[in-house]
């Protein structure tokens, strides 16, 4: 109860309030449960999330890795949590515009979801589109420009077209396609967005 009391807190942005009830949570979980329990790690996961939120990125990038690792020496390389964990911390130091960093775990993350989930499951497609977005980020709109249309396609066989997955990623390929003044090719994007809604 305390951790989804401490995500609501955190959606409210009640940031503070969240991180005390998280640090508590996490500090209780691990002297009862120890430091490599998947409660502990969840806990720390959320802590994480809630630094970040906060502006405390190396605080938060050190709980990530801490909680990575865990997850690696608990679950496996391959397991849905870690991939998602992986996938986080990419996501994480793209949005700090560290890109050196963030590309290997995103690129990883991308791998794993493709070995575990296959090429058309929507957890490959979302972190296909979160190495699409550090592509774009980086200025490489060649690269990102391939990972989002392919995703669109698989997406809108899988979820369909209206689906907010679908919906975001095409917004996301019509926002490259402003940056690379194709603006021939952004208007009909927007255009379908707006229909979809």
């Amino acid at each position: 109860a305390r951790t989804v009391l401490s995500r609501v807190l955190l959606d409210l942005g009640e940031f503070d309030q969240a991180q005390v009830l998280a640090t508590t949570l996490y500090e209780e979980t691990k002297a009862k449960s120890g430091s490599d329990h998947p409660s502990t790690l969840t806990a720390l996961t959320d802590l994480a999330g809630i630094k970040e939120k906060k502006g405390f990125f190396d605080e938060a990038e050190k709980e990530l890795n801490e909680a990575l690792s865990g997850y690696r020496k608990v679950f496996g390389e391959k397991h849905p949590t870690t991939i998602t964990v992986l996938n986080n911390l990419g996501q994480m130091m793209e949005s700090e515009g560290l890109y050196d960093n963030a590309e290997p775990l995103l690129r990883q993350a991308v791998m794993l979801s493709e070995q575990v989930f296959g090429k058309s499951h929507p957890t490959t497609l979302t972190a296909q589109n979160n190495l699409a977005l550090l592509h774009e980020s980086q200025g490489n709109f060649d690269k990102a420009e391939p990972l989002y249309q392919q995703a669109i396609d698989t997406l809108s066989q899988i979820l369909g077209p209206r689906h907010s997955d679908t919906v975001a990623i095409i917004n996301n390929l019509a926002y490259l396609y402003l940056l690379k003044e194709e603006y021939a090719k952004a208007l009909p994007l927007f255009e379908k967005i707006l229909g979809l809604w």
